[in-house]
C-alpha cells in the first residue's frame, strides 16, 4: 500500500455521455427529419431514396463500407379523405395527447407542419412520458 500511498487517491463517479432521455429525444427527431423529408419528396412526386453505410464482408472475406438504400416507412396515410400522421418511436406509434394517437389533415401538404410540431414538442420534452410508456412496454415484454 505505500506504493499506492504516494498518490493523490479519489474516489469518483464517472459521468457517461449523455442523458438517457436526450439520447432518446436525439433518435426520435432523426426519425422525425426522415419522415419530413420523405413527405417533401412526396409532395413533388420524388421518390425518397435515403442511404446508409454498413460494413459488409466482400468475397475475399475483408470488411469494406458499402452504401446501401435506407428502408424508411411512411408514418402518414391517407384515410377517411384526408391524411392522418403518427409520431412512432421504434415499430410503436406514441400516444401524443391522451389516448390519441394521431393527428387528421385534410391535404398532403400540411403534414410538414405537423412534422415540425412533433420535432419541436420532442426537444421540449413534451413526448418523453410518451416514449418512456413505450419503452418500459418494450422492456416488459422480454
Amino acid at each position: 500500500m505505500t506504493t499506492l500511498s504516494k498518490f493523490n487517491l479519489k474516489t469518483v463517479k464517472r459521468i457517461s455521455g449523455k442523458d438517457p432521455k436526450q439520447n432518446k429525444r436525439d433518435k426520435l427527431v432523426k426519425a422525425l427529419e426522415d419522415q419530413l423529408l420523405s413527405v417533401e419528396h412526396k409532395i413533388k412526386g420524388e421518390k425518397y431514396k435515403p442511404i446508409k453505410r454498413v460494413w459488409v464482408e466482400n468475397d475475399a472475406g475483408d470488411k469494406v463500407l458499402k452504401e446501401v438504400p435506407k428502408r424508411v416507412r411512411e408514418w402518414y396515410f391517407e384515410q377517411d379523405s384526408g391524411w392522418y400522421i403518427q409520431c412512432r418511436y421504434g415499430a410503436r406509434v406514441l400516444d401524443i395527447v391522451g389516448r390519441n394517437n394521431s393527428v387528421y389533415v385534410n391535404k398532403l401538404t400540411d403534414i410538414p407542419k405537423v412534422i415540425k410540431a412533433f420535432i419541436e414538442a420532442t426537444n421540449k420534452g413534451e413526448l418523453d412520458e410518451a416514449i418512456e410508456r413505450v419503452s418500459m412496454r418494450r422492456k416488459l415484454a422480454i
